[in-house]
């Protein structure tokens, strides 16, 4: 089918347009103030149109599993498998065209943080990395109480609306954003561990991709909590940065939600309560 070329398409365009962006951005030199954001991510400032190249060069893994989820979705909504039809993220353009576009907003967002160390960049990458963390809410919401597409985009939005109010207003004291971030996940793994256990009897998914997400990300976490500025894993002038470890295992886990996703499958029969 033609229209489901759009999976692989939309996040591609996403891609282009925000990388382009950051290089037009790179090109006038990163406007704004320098030196006040990323300085606690430990590697140390270069000069060039890269301050954190190896804080920043990680953020590919990003790109790479957002056109790789838009690439395998493709295939798959033009398959349209009638075993599969009630997952959507099979059998529509909108959901994994959506998941993908996350993936790669957070490694364009991540990278305007560690390139520039401008205020702004870093506000987009905490902008670009909740506004994932409300796509799984939202979509694994959306399947634990059978919602329609509607209320997925509402569940979406007000979440993102939230989060860019937070980010305009000011932080509230009691909430980093990477402990936000964690908390976001949290509340989705949750979900969607109570979603599986409500409709074991009339859909399957395969837990092991989420249990592999999970331990993918607290590995994650724990490199990030290691890795800052004075931490234990921090050699400021090494390639091999404790928090670009965390970037490519952070996406490594996105990869891991949408197989997770991918996965879910209705029984040919319902089993008897």
């Amino acid at each position: 089918m033609p229209y489901a070329r759009l999976c692989f398409l939309i996040p591609l365009a996403v891609a282009v347009a925000c990388f382009a962006a950051l290089g037009v951005t790179a090109l006038l030199g990163w406007p704004g103030e320098h030196g006040v954001s990323a300085l606690q991510f430990c590697e140390a400032i270069q000069n060039g149109f890269v301050a954190q190249p190896a804080n920043t060069f990680s953020n590919l893994g990003f790109l790479a599993i957002g056109l790789g989820i838009g690439w395998q979705a493709s295939r798959d909504v033009a398959a349209r498998k009638a075993a599969t039809w009630s997952n959507r993220m099979v059998t529509t353009v909108f959901y994994p065209s959506t998941s993908a576009s996350c993936s790669i907003l957070i490694g364009a967002g991540s990278t305007s943080l560690h390139a520039s160390t401008t205020r702004w960049g870093a506000e987009l990458d905490l902008l670009s990395m909740h506004l994932w963390g409300a796509w799984m809410i939202a979509y694994a919401t959306t399947r634990l109480l059978r919602l329609g597409d509607r209320h997925f985009v509402q569940l979406w939005m007000a979440q993102a609306a939230a989060i860019a109010a937070r980010l305009a207003f000011g932080e509230p004291y009691t909430i980093k954003g990477s402990t936000l971030f964690g908390a976001m996940v949290a509340t989705a793994v949750g979900i969607e561990l109570i979603g599986a256990w409500r409709n074991r009897r009339r859909q399957k998914t395969d837990l092991r991709y989420l249990g592999w997400g999970a331990v993918t990300f607290l590995t994650a976490y724990a490199c990030f909590l290691t890795s800052g500025t004075d931490g234990p894993w921090c050699d400021p002038y090494s390639l091999w940065q404790g928090h670009a470890v965390w970037h490519l295992l952070c996406a490594g886990a996105t990869a891991f939600v949408y197989l997770y996703a991918r996965s879910e499958r209705l029984l040919a029969q319902p089993l008897e309560t």
